[in-house]
């Protein structure tokens, strides 16, 4: 399989069509630590035919530069939770993308998927977007969070 994705403020998929605003960046700045930010994820997954017809587990994640759990959202009050834990640092899902007739022997399959995420960031520094399928990374996207500077009138820039 071959997964292509990209950051963006917001993304959503109509009609197998992948819409976005604000796509391609990589770098953003919080005005405190800790702090959140809403994050779009597009992917295309391109599946080949001897993959197809069959359940594909899709795992998508956020790490710290030194590959600590970034977490993603909690686990509403009331609601339980299969590890006990209350906090959420995976978003996991299976897909499994069938042979319409029209396909020719070998032709491969394009899936679309959108999703936001509001991660939690506790520090400022290099973080990856991972994206796996049936436990193999497919793709690594680069998302740096920066303090912001603030300006104040008449004084250098200072951390907000």
């Amino acid at each position: 399989m071959q997964v292509d994705a990209f950051l963006a403020d917001h993304v959503v998929v109509v009609e197998g069509k992948i819409y976005g605003n604000g796509i391609g960046w990589d770098n953003a700045a919080l005005l405190a630590m800790p702090g959140s930010l809403r994050v779009g994820l597009g992917l295309i997954i391109r599946v080949p035919w001897g993959a197809t017809n069959r359940a594909h587990k899709l795992e998508v994640f956020l790490e710290t530069e030194d590959g600590q759990p970034v977490v993603l959202g909690e686990i509403a009050p009331g609601m339980p939770s299969p590890t006990g834990e209350r906090t959420i640092t995976r978003v996991a899902g299976q897909f499994n993308v069938g042979r319409p007739a029209h396909l020719t022997d070998g032709d491969e399959q394009t899936m679309t998927l959108a999703m936001m995420l509001e991660p939690q960031f506790l520090v400022p520094g290099k973080h990856a977007v991972v994206i796996e399928i049936d436990g193999t990374e497919m793709e690594r996207l680069p998302l740096r969070i920066n303090l912001a500077q603030v300006m104040v009138p008449g004084g250098p820039p200072t951390a907000a």
